[in-house]
Formats: C-alpha cells, structure tokens, sequence
C-alpha cells in the first residue's frame, strides 16, 4: 500500500460521513478508516447472557410456587369441604 500526500489550500471534506452510535455501552475508536462490510464494534454478550439466566431463574421460581400455591389451594378445598377450617382462610 502506498501513501498519497496532497497539500491543499483549503480543507477537504469526504463525500460521506457516518455517524455511528452504539446503544448497548462500548467503546469506538475515532478517526479510524472503514470500509463497506468492516466490523466496527463488537457487544459484550456477558452482561445479557446474565440477563437471560436470572431471568430463566427467576421463572424457575415462579413456576414452583405456582405449583405450591395450587397445592395449598387443593389441600384447603379439601379441608373446607370436610369442615375443618373456615371458607374465610
């Protein structure tokens, strides 16, 4: 590759500039040159990955006290039916 130095008396603008703004955090090096089809930033799946399995946790969770409650709701069915405990508890 060989390097081309032109002096111009005035400044030179390029045909287009792209701004690019990345949302999820990360860091753009500036000035740097591109072309069509160069990656220019990769995301930190980490943080979302974590995301993701408290997220599943957190189902899990909920998923067994679901289960619990509706365990509890048939057992006292039954108890009110027998007349053990009141229909109010």
């Amino acid at each position: 590759m060989s390097i081309v130095i032109w002096d111009f008396a005035s400044p030179i603008f390029p045909k287009r500039i792209c701004f690019v703004i990345a949302l999820p955090g990360g860091t753009l090096i500036e000035g740097q040159d591109v072309r069509k089809g160069d990656l220019l930033f990769t995301i930190d799946p980490r943080p979302y990955e974590a995301a993701l399995k408290q997220a599943e946790a957190n189902l899990q969770r909920d998923v067994a006290q679901e289960k619990h409650a509706q365990e509890d709701a048939r057992r006292y069915e039954s108890l009110i039916q027998k007349g053990v405990v009141p229909q109010q508890q």
